[in-house]
Order: C-alpha cells, then sequence, then structure tokens
C-alpha cells in the first residue's frame, strides 16, 4: 500500500533519505549496545527503506541514472562537441519532457533530425511551430519561417509521420540564455505539442553543454544516419549544407537507405 500523501517525501532525493538512514544506523549502534536490540532496530530500519524504494523506485532509479548520466554526458560534452561529419554523434544522456532520462544511442537505427535550440532564438520557436501556436514566454518566431516538419515534406518529400525517422530537439539555452533544465523541455514541449509516443524528444542539455560553441549552432539542424553517423550540418551562420537544397533531401536518401538495408537483412 502507498504511504499516506501527508508522509510521502516527494521533494527529498532518495541520495539524502540514503544518508538519513545511514546516520540513523550509526546513531542506533552507538546508543543500543544490546547486539538483540540493535539487530532489530536494523531490521525496522531495512523494512522501513523497503517501502520507501516501492514507492520511491523511479526516483531511485533517476538518482542513479543521473549520476551516471554526469560522468557520461560530460565526457562525451568534452571528448566529442562540437558534433563533426563523418564522426558519431555524441552520445549524451539527458532528460526529455516526460522527465526521464534517455541515451541518444538508444534511438540509433532509425535516421534522427536534431536541433540544437536556445529558448529565446525567434528562428527556434519558428522552426517549432509558433507562427501556428504563438510565442513562446513571450518570444515570438520568426515571421518568415514555416514549421520544420512543413519544409521536411516540401523539400524531402517526407511524410512526419514515417516512423523510420525522429526528430531531437536539444535545448542548449533556456529563456534567459542559462542551463535549461527537464521542467523547460516539458514547458517546450506542451507549447508545440510535441510527444516522444510520435518520436520527437525535447532534451534539456546539461551544464557541459551550456557554451559558446553550442551558441555558434543555433539556429540549424544535424542530420544522423541509422549507424548514428552525423552526415550533414546545417547548423549556425555558416552551415556546412544547406537546409532546403541538402539536408533535408538528404533525409529522403538516409531514409530509402533505411528501406533498402531492413530489406536486405530479411531472411
Amino acid at each position: 500500500m502507498r504511504l499516506p500523501s501527508s508522509f510521502q517525501l516527494q521533494n527529498v532525493s532518495p541520495i539524502v533519505l540514503a544518508l538519513v538512514y545511514l546516520a540513523t544506523a550509526v546513531v542506533l549502534r552507538w546508543r543500543f549496545r544490546n547486539r538483540f536490540t540493535f539487530a532489530l532496530m536494523v531490521m525496522v530500519l531495512f523494512g522501513c527503506s523497503a517501502l520507501l524504494y516501492r514507492d520511491y523506485r523511479r526516483e531511485f532509479r533517476n538518482a542513479f541514472e543521473q549520476a551516471r548520466a554526469a560522468v557520461t554526458g560530460r565526457l562525451a560534452a568534452r571528448t566529442e562537441w562540437p558534433p563533426k561529419v563523418g564522426d558519431r554523434f555524441p552520445d549524451l544522456t539527458l532528460y526529455d519532457q516526460d522527465g526521464n532520462l534517455i541515451r541518444l544511442s538508444s534511438l540509433a537505427g532509425k535516421v534522427l533530425l536534431v536541433e540544437p535550440v536556445g529558448m529565446s532564438c525567434p528562428a527556434c520557436v519558428a522552426f517549432s511551430g509558433g507562427n501556428l501556436y504563438g510565442p513562446f514566454d513571450g518570444v515570438p518566431p520568426q515571421a518568415d519561417l514555416e514549421p520544420i516538419h512543413e519544409y521536411v515534406k516540401r523539400y524531402g518529400a517526407v511524410r512526419w509521420t514515417d516512423g523510420r525517422f525522429a526528430y531531437v530537439q536539444l535545448l542548449l539555452f533556456d529563456r534567459s540564455l542559462g542551463v535549461p533544465t527537464p521542467d523547460d523541455a516539458r514547458r517546450w514541449a506542451n507549447h508545440f505539442r510535441f510527444e516522444t509516443a510520435d518520436r520527437n524528444y525535447v532534451l534539456a542539455g546539461g551544464r557541459e553543454l551550456h557554451n559558446d560553441t553550442s551558441r555558434r549552432m543555433i539556429p540549424g539542424f544535424f542530420l544522423i544516419d541509422k549507424d548514428f553517423v552525423v552526415r550533414a550540418d546545417s547548423s549556425g551562420p555558416t552551415p556546412s549544407h544547406d537546409l532546403y537544397s541538402e539536408l533535408i533531401p538528404m533525409l529522403h536518401d538516409l531514409l530509402d537507405e533505411t528501406e533498402v538495408a531492413a530489406g536486405a537483412a530479411k531472411p
């Protein structure tokens, strides 16, 4: 049975709870010299821990994954950032709009359209659908830009609902040019109607991605093939590939390659 709401410590980190339990065990060992009494208290302590873990297992898992992400994400950001055409895309682990940690390489096998985003960037707001859904937090969309899905359909002849590719937005700067949070990802996704069930991911970039290198990528897009290799870069003011005449048409070609590879793999 779940603990009553008045006893739920929803704002307390599982790590803090673990430290409290450890300190309690030390105090009990010092206070109760009798081994039987001490053993009984330890059993009660472990029983309470089991109940809390059952109620907060997601929080415990997220705490563990967050610690792992801090290591893997920093390593990828330091050694592989910025992404380069011909190299594998940095294998970042970030929070999505649903509050879940996602490792980018888990999407390998699909073609990925990745957009670095600044939440105060009018072009980013427009590509996300700002001219359909309105400004985000007072940031107006660039008037001459349509949502990216319209360009994908027009220049790539690809339906946005095509299950062979996924759209990933990396929030690199929040509305005030600070480090974006998972709540920023949630609010952005809600405003522009992006859902992970539709393969539209909004990820909150961490502090390691909050730098001038990231700023120079905005606005723009990267195209990653099914093997997680960067194939086109239209990011920043001087892109390597033109978005409309090169990157988006290449999306169509990569999807055809994926289809051929899938057909060849069948017995």
